[in-house]
């Protein structure tokens, strides 16, 4: 019916600000040495003193030896597994909700260094992002990779996975459309591949519904464009067209292209002009117009 009164408690490992424990024996209580708690910080590792030169977090997992590590790891005969969880809303109430807005952040992760100063200096960093317009059940997001490059103390966007899907490579928007991936140059070319074996070897493949159907291959000292030829693939073959006769249709030209400032002359075909004698071989149509919007100012409605 009362509270009984305690007299004569022994902490053993006391010290300011450690997270004390029962140790099973009476009047014993044990301060943590890897756990303590100043008022606002939670640490762990132990180390007594909150690290203050960089992201101060409320918790913190400080340690002098290469086994600072945090573990999430989950025992259950399923399919599940350890999650770790950042959450944002924009209501200023915990626990209450008001939605998001497109380009809010949900969370990062950063990595810092020691510049010599202080650790405030980020490498690279992950970013969630909302990339659309969310609601109930709607949550849209993108995921932006970024490092920092030499001499610079901030990272810089370097790859996005939009909530589309499309991923994009030292570009914010997609080059086409229609193209699940996007690449862009950072000096000379966007994209190299390389194979350690000299013999035939496929450096990149082509599938689609039916299979494999081409292929780039290197050997040691050249580079092969394939694709499916087989016989077997064929029907309706026939030898007894006049082929010369087709050939002779054609009408290679030299020219040189508006965009090449050099004005360099170089040989080959006008594609219109191929189109109505080898159709197979020319993609687009003649005289085509790519759809692009022009928004007009004031200035030039006025002067008509």
């Amino acid at each position: 019916s009362s509270y009984k009164t305690v007299s004569g408690t022994t902490i053993n490992s006391n010290a300011d600000n450690r997270i004390i424990t029962g140790s099973g024996t009476a009047n014993t209580l044990n301060g943590e040495t890897n756990l303590s708690f100043s008022g606002s910080q939670l640490l762990q590792g132990g180390q007594t003193s909150a690290a203050t030169a960089g992201y101060a977090g409320t918790l913190q997992v400080n340690g002098v030896n290469d086994n600072v590590t945090i573990a999430v790891n989950s025992f259950k005969n399923n399919d599940g597994g350890g999650n770790l969880v950042i959450g944002k809303s924009r209501n200023a109430s915990v626990g209450s909700f008001t939605v998001l807005q497109n380009n809010d952040v949900i969370g990062a992760i950063r990595w810092s260094g020691d510049d010599g100063n202080d650790y405030e200096s980020v490498a690279a960093s992950i970013d969630v992002r909302i990339d659309g317009t969310p609601g109930s059940n709607d949550m849209p997001g993108r995921m932006i990779f970024s490092t920092t490059a030499d001499g610079a103390a901030n990272p810089t966007e370097r790859m996005r996975i939009q909530s589309t899907g499309r991923i994009l490579a030292n570009t914010a928007s997609p080059i086409d459309n229609n193209a699940a991936f996007s690449i862009k140059e950072l000096t000379n070319y966007p994209l190299a591949t390389k194979v350690d074996a000299t013999g035939n070897t496929t450096q990149i493949a082509f599938n689609n519904g039916n299979g494999h159907v081409g292929s780039i291959l290197t050997n040691g000292t050249a580079t092969q464009y394939s694709t499916s030829s087989d016989y077997r693939l064929k029907e309706n073959v026939d030898y007894t067209w006049d082929a010369t006769t087709r050939l002779k249709q054609l009408k290679p030209a030299r020219f040189n292209f508006i965009s090449d400032n050099t004005n360099t002359l170089v040989d080959g075909f006008l594609a219109h002009e191929v189109e109505s004698i080898v159709p197979e071989a020319i993609t687009g149509t003649h005289n085509g117009m790519k759809d692009e919007e022009y928004e007009t100012t004031p200035a030039v409605e006025e002067d008509g």
